[in-house]
């Protein structure tokens, strides 16, 4: 049988710019809120050119890629923000950080 190999080739860093403006969202739910719910709502409160990427870690958390710096420093310093009549936390991710073990018990 022939042997499979699989060539992984560096990146030219443009998962950098998924990461350089992240910030990582915790909902403050009894249930898991709706994915798509949750996603549209999170869309309308920025502009489409500000987000680069949304994507649901786990449960009701949630990372947000942001375009400029200004967006960015919107989610961080501004609030408190609400999805479907939960508060929503977020906080900054620095590359290396475990999302999971982000500590949001204080709102």
């Amino acid at each position: 049988m022939d042997e499979l190999e699989i060539s992984l080739e560096g990146g030219d860093g443009g998962c950098s710019n998924l990461t350089k403006f992240m910030v990582v969202g915790k909902i403050h739910a009894k249930k898991i809120l709706n994915q798509k719910g949750v996603l549209s709502i999170l869309k309308g409160i920025w502009s489409g050119d500000d987000i680069l990427c949304i994507r649901e870690v786990e449960g009701n958390i949630y990372a947000i890629s942001f375009a400029r710096e200004r967006s960015y420093q919107r989610a961080l310093a501004e609030g408190s923000w609400s999805v479907m009549g939960c508060s929503i936390q977020f906080q900054k991710w620095d590359e290396g950080d475990s999302i999971l073990e982000m500590d949001f018990s204080s709102i």
